[in-house]
């Protein structure tokens, strides 16, 4: 056990060398992790509507989002694009879905409609940057 001796008006005191070095590693802890939850806790995203644009298989596809007060997207919706009736139609009804309820754009694209999913996301990463400005 290692003693650490320290003056004190005109004493000496005897501490616990590992004992002092805890203390200080969990108060450091402690403020660490207080930064880390305080800046987590900032808002990526400003609340609003915003468009975006993504290359789809056929052109240009362009989306709605409206970013609720917690950052999240509450509402998506597709406003333009010039891909496949028939094969684009199953991206354009799941694809919202799944964005939404993942908080997220990092999902997974649509079987058989690949560069239109990517359309899609790429037009949603589009309004969600639009957003942080």
């Amino acid at each position: 056990m290692r003693v650490l001796k320290l003056l004190f008006n005109g004493e000496i005191l005897e501490k616990d060398f590992y004992s002092m070095e805890k203390r200080i590693f969990v108060f450091f802890s402690v403020c660490l992790l207080l930064v880390s939850v305080l800046s987590c806790s900032k808002q990526r995203y400003k609340p609003g509507i915003y468009q975006g644009t993504g290359r789809g298989k056929s052109g240009d596809i362009i989306v709605e989002i409206l970013v609720l007060q917690n950052g999240n997207i509450g509402e998506m919706r597709i406003v333009q694009h010039s891909d496949t009736p028939g094969i684009s139609d199953e991206v354009f009804l799941q694809l919202p879905r799944s964005i939404i309820k993942a908080k997220s754009t990092e999902i997974d694209t649509i079987s058989g409609a690949t560069f239109t999913s990517r359309g899609v996301l790429e037009a949603v990463n589009d309004a969600l940057q639009k957003s942080m400005r």
